[in-house]
């Protein structure tokens, strides 16, 4: 990853879908590979090299849920999600979604409302943009929202 080599990701992301391998081999380089997904991306790397790590965090949501949030990395997380909100890619916006989907109903202390508001606003600011066939994928985030967070979902529509 240090390289620019994001594409690897996608065989790790297959690995992260069980949470025993997602555990004991994915979570103690994680640290690294935020910070290389990061730089690349500062480095101007385009919005379609991100799906990769994208593709991973949304498999980490799936099979470990707030024991990814707990792991300290949520900002970085949340702020590369918020970044690829804005993109109309359907491959781009899927694992995203599905992450932030697992991030709305997470029961995790680290998961705080500021951020959560500001996850929905992102949301809610870009959803008009993206192809319809996301449809499904953003009826379930806001149903999440709505479901988890409906005062606070309510405040940032209106």
């Amino acid at each position: 990853c240090q390289e620019g080599q994001l594409a690897c990701l996608y065989a790790v992301s297959v690995l992260a879908g069980n949470p025993q391998h997602a555990r004991s081999n994915v979570l103690p380089v994680f640290s690294d590979i935020c910070k290389a997904t990061l730089a690349q991306m500062q480095a101007g790397r385009s919005d379609g090299d991100l799906v990769p790590f994208l593709e991973l965090i949304s498999s980490l949501a799936a099979s470990l849920g707030d024991e990814l949030f707990q792991s300290g990395h949520l900002e970085v997380l949340i702020r590369l999600c918020t970044l690829a909100l804005a993109s109309t890619e359907q491959d781009i916006l899927k694992p995203v979604l599905l992450f932030l989907q697992k991030l709305a109903t997470s029961r995790s202390p680290a998961v705080l409302p500021q951020i959560l508001q500001d996850v929905m606003q992102a949301v809610v600011l870009h959803f008009h943009t993206w192809p319809r066939v996301m449809g499904a994928q953003l009826f379930k985030v806001f149903t999440a929202f709505l479901e988890r967070h409906e005062a606070a979902f309510l405040r940032v529509l209106l």
